[in-house]
């Protein structure tokens, strides 16, 4: 949630000018989720790519997104897998799709 609002905040300040306190604005997580976002924006054909690193990714995703303990001290190390075959087309079809206005 920390690197959402701070990817946020970080596009306020440089698409709009908005006036953001620079210690909210520089951390490396959000700037590189600010980055991959303009990157896709700009070139539509980085999305599949990046599409390829985020589906290796999804379980650990899922797994903090139902776990009730989400304090740092009580995650277990990640775990690497690929989403059941029906999921893929669904992503690819999310990651490809034309979207007016997503930065």
């Amino acid at each position: 949630m920390k690197n959402a609002v701070g990817t946020q905040l970080l596009a306020l300040a440089a698409l709009l000018g908005v006036d953001i306190l620079r210690s909210m604005r520089t951390r490396l997580i959000p700037r590189l989720q600010f980055m991959r976002q303009l990157m896709q924006a700009r070139f539509p054909a980085t999305r599949v790519p990046f599409l390829a690193m985020t589906v290796l990714d999804l379980r650990n995703y899922w797994r903090e997104a139902t776990s009730g303990c989400t304090q740092t001290g009580m995650r277990r190390p990640g775990l690497w897998s690929v989403p059941r075959t029906d999921t893929l087309p669904f992503l690819l079809r999310a990651a490809t799709a034309v979207r007016v206005g997503k930065v």
